[in-house]
């Protein structure tokens, strides 16, 4: 009988840790991590405190004091005209998409109204999706912008590189260059709209 007790008592535990995330939750195998973030051992897909911002790659941009603007963004009316303007600019840029480099699609050029379809694209290429420079981190990880690879790379001068340690052979030495590639780099007010629209979910 005492055996049976504390057989049926170790279930319980087990099955209330696998209920609730005790122990740590799924920060080394799972999707969701808790505090350790998803570039723990096991690599979920829902960055947490310990993911890109505990690498010591992103400096640019201080989020411990960071709050959100009063306005609500959205990728239609806010985001996309900036991608027009300083990205979407040709087919070597991101007026198109590849999936072997980061190259996402961020819509037509400044002057063109994108259709829904695009904006549903735009979203779709970017918003929790691996980055291919660090997969490790998701181009947008929507309400996170200090793990979004994206804000990443209009937060960093233009004259750096990018210096963290990048798993990905194809980009060895650095993790890429800072976006836009060239330059100028978005002014204060812009990368403030794209940082707000992420942390408000990144929504269409």
């Amino acid at each position: 009988m005492q055996t049976r007790i504390i057989t049926l008592i170790a279930w319980a535990c087990l099955s209330s840790a696998s209920l609730f995330g005790c122990g740590g939750g799924d920060d080394s195998s799972g999707s969701n991590a808790g505090a350790g973030g998803t570039t723990g051992t096991g690599g979920g897909s829902n960055n947490g405190t310990g993911g890109l911002l505990s690498t010591g790659c992103y400096t640019a941009f201080d989020y411990s004091t960071y709050t959100p603007g009063a306005t609500a963004r959205t990728l239609t009316t806010d985001v996309q005209p900036i991608f027009a303007v300083s990205c979407a600019i040709s087919s070597a840029c991101h007026l198109t998409s590849s999936s072997t480099i980061q190259h996402p699609f961020l819509g037509p050029p400044s002057g063109t109204t994108p259709t829904p379809d695009q904006i549903a694209a735009i979203r779709s290429e970017i918003v929790g999706v691996k980055a291919i420079e660090f997969p490790s981190a998701n181009m947008v990880t929507a309400g996170d912008p200090g793990n979004s690879w994206l804000m990443l790379k209009v937060d960093t001068p233009i004259a750096n590189t990018i210096s963290c340690s990048c798993p990905s052979s194809n980009l060895a030495p650095g993790c890429g260059t800072p976006m836009p590639q060239g330059g100028p780099a978005l002014a204060a007010d812009k990368k403030a709209i794209i940082r707000d629209w992420i942390k408000g979910g990144a929504t269409l």
